[in-house]
């Protein structure tokens, strides 16, 4: 490190190529070594990880087990990777080394170097080592025969980034050669926004199919080592079922139902796996019509057909889809429920460190938004993206942009919403972005404009984006309108905007857009377009079943000072759902805390608060409330401070005499 300014910056750069560690590497460590050794060093150092088994193979000597033994009681630079000692590997930068001087002594030999690991890896049943070595060795029909038989297991595994990656790795003419690759790379790359590449692909299997019809065989079996039985209609079938779901990343919805039908009527009654990716499909269907009620039968059956396929990542997938449905459908409480659930799957499925999981995560983040715990959603949003960043799924990824970019707004961090735009953006011009993404992008660009008083810049925005009173309301653009009854209200255009209100709600309330028929029903009250509150109330009985909080705080002061009158008055509403609302109002200081509490608690402090009550201990707190203990403990603390006691028995008593119990 001598020499360096940045420490930190070196040591992240630092490589086995690195001048200094190569030359202590080479001459006191590989060059004492015995002639036999080093070429063992040598040969072995083109496996991520070693046993004595392999090596042997590879090498064609025996005594490897006694060698790794040896190199470790010396430290060598080699690390176990089990308590058996089992498994090794070399330290990367040690690694580094003995490549370099692999490529440069023995070039020709890293080509059958590479193949017999492939062959060990395959006779021993580890699929994608074989795979890996296979392609670094060129022998691409052992890889395309491989890739074949795991596929499938693959897309289970929730890990079509390595399956994209082996895909790209191999040559076009290998690829295009097989009906069932292009048909799977395919739907990766619908995955990825990228359809235009997909009905190139979709497009070649037909004409390899079509070719084989008009041959002698009527219905002959195609490649496919993992189902030996598949038959030129099964593909056919398959191929309709990507074409729906390539529609549904269009939003076309004539589309999905056309290619769903003709899937299901090809597709064999046992493929579940597939028949449950059109019932996703369907689903999604529904959605861009903006019914939420279908959308959650069709989601609901893909949720049954995945657990039936055994297709844990499908499984995963349909429910994350129908958590999102329930939750507009004003089922918050069932899509906690299957949310929990499903963080049970992660595990059993192995199915951690998946863009599956990033996907969980970023819902379970939405939830706890529209709960209002934003600290803890924002902990868990950020966690989905990394996992999400990683994969292929543009759709994913950018619903959980939406989701970031509104919590963000609700803690008011206008840099990082500034700096999570530009990221949305880029994804818009580098991939081909589902349709329900942008609406809600544009609206909430408007709004954050809004929220900063600019009023002349949301009015040309919504001039851009083409909003008229007497357009007919797209379902898909519903986020759009809303915010376009907004601007009428902040500029003065009541009636406009009560009309324009008025036909959104009868829509969303016909179609089951629950969540968004609350915020419709909130914007109608507030502005006090309807003077008698019965608008307020229906909000209020909408969405305490869901236990929502977010929605009502996003307005401030206007529909806290609404609910106070509602409180002080006669209202045929849930009063301890009001005094809920009002006190996550308080908490954020958007209105005067109530006297008896130096602060007033937080809805997840007066969650916790009634768990101690009921006598639950810390351990089971995190568990009910899916938090971390030091999140639990920090809001005991808030507590105490807040009541003024020291202990849960006098936190109790005096939540009692507040009656906030």
């Amino acid at each position: 490190m001598q020499g360096h300014k940045d420490i930190s910056a070196f040591i992240k750069t630092f490589a086995g190529d690195e001048r200094h560690i190569v030359d202590y590497l080479a001459e006191e460590v590989l060059n004492l070594q015995p002639a036999h050794v080093q070429d063992f060093l040598l040969q072995t150092s083109i496996l991520n990880r070693l046993s004595g088994s392999l090596c042997d193979f590879l090498t064609g000597q025996k005594g490897s087990q006694k060698i790794l033994d040896d190199l470790e009681r010396a430290n060598l630079f080699i690390l176990p990777l089990d308590n058996k000692r089992c498994w090794y590997r070399y330290h990367h930068l040690f690694a580094d080394l003995l490549r370099q001087r692999l490529n440069q002594a023995h070039r020709v030999r890293i080509h059958d170097l590479h193949t017999r690991a492939s062959e060990w890896y395959e006779r021993n049943e580890f699929s994608e080592e074989a795979i890996e070595h296979a392609l670094m060795a060129k022998d691409f029909k052992r890889a395309v025969r491989l890739v074949l038989g795991l596929a499938e297991v693959m897309w289970k595994r929730a890990k079509p980034a390595r399956l994209f990656r082996w895909l790209k790795a191999l040559p076009d003419e290998y690829v295009l050669s097989s009906p069932t690759l292009c048909i799977i790379y395919a739907w990766i790359l619908c995955d990825n926004g990228q359809y235009q590449a997909a009905e190139r692909l979709l497009q070649t299997a037909e004409r390899i199919l079509d070719s084989i019809n008009t041959g002698n065989t009527a219905n002959p079996q195609i490649e496919s080592k993992s189902q030996p039985s598949l038959t030129v209609r099964d593909l056919q079938g398959r191929i309709a079922a990507v074409r729906a779901y390539m529609a549904t990343g269009q939003g076309d919805v004539q589309r999905i139902v056309n290619f769903s039908e003709k899937a299901l009527q090809f597709l064999h009654q046992n493929d579940a796996t597939w028949r449950a990716g059109v019932a996703m499909s369907l689903g999604m269907a529904h959605t861009i019509k903006g019914d939420n009620g279908s959308a959650v039968k069709a989601l609901s059956e893909a949720v049954s057909a995945s657990k039936t396929a055994g297709n844990g990542s499908l499984y995963l997938i349909a429910n994350i889809w129908l958590a999102v449905r329930l939750k507009d459908y004003g089922q918050l409480p069932r899509a906690i429920d299957i949310c929990k659930h499903l963080f049970g799957v992660l595990a059993e499925e192995k199915l951690t460190n998946t863009a599956a999981e990033g996907g969980l995560i970023s819902i379970w983040g939405e939830v706890l938004y529209e709960l209002n715990e934003l600290d803890e959603a924002l902990r868990y949003e950020k966690k989905g993206l990394l996992l999400l960043e990683q994969g292929h799924h543009v759709g994913a990824r950018g619903w959980a942009y939406l989701c970031l970019l509104k919590i963000l707004t609700a803690k008011k961090d206008f840099s990082g919403i500034e700096e999570l735009i530009r990221e949305i953006e880029k994804l818009e011009q580098t991939s081909d972005v589902p349709p329900w993404i942008t609406p809600w992008t544009e609206a909430w660009k408007a709004r954050i404009w809004l929220m900063r008083g600019n009023l002349d810049r949301a009015v040309s925005w919504a001039e851009e984006r083409g909003l008229k009173l007497d357009d007919d309301l797209n379902p898909l653009r519903e986020p759009e309108y809303i915010m376009f009854a907004r601007i009428l209200i902040a500029d003065g255009q009541l009636n406009d905007a009560m009309e324009l209100l008025e036909r959104l709600s009868k829509a969303e309330e016909k179609d089951g857009r629950i969540l968004r028929q609350i915020e419709t029903l909130i914007l109608k009250e507030q502005k006090n377009i309807n003077e008698s509150l019965i608008t307020l109330g229906t909000a209020l009985s909408l969405a305490e079943s869901g236990g929502y909080i977010r929605i009502f705080l996003n307005e401030g002061p206007p529909i806290a000072q609404l609910l106070e009158k509602i409180l002080d008055g006669k209202a045929d509403v849930s009063r301890a759902y009001v005094k809920k609302l009002l006190s996550a109002f308080r908490a954020e200081k958007i209105i005067e805390a109530e006297e008896g509490l130096a602060e007033n608690l937080s809805d997840r402090e007066l969650e916790v608060l009634r768990l101690i009550a009921a006598g639950l201990s810390n351990k089971k707190i995190t568990e009910a409330l899916f938090v971390s203990l030091s999140t639990v403990k920090t809001h005991l603390r808030n507590i105490y401070a807040k009541l003024n006691v020291h202990s849960r028995t006098e936190a109790i008593v005096k939540a009692k005499t507040l009656e906030l119990l």
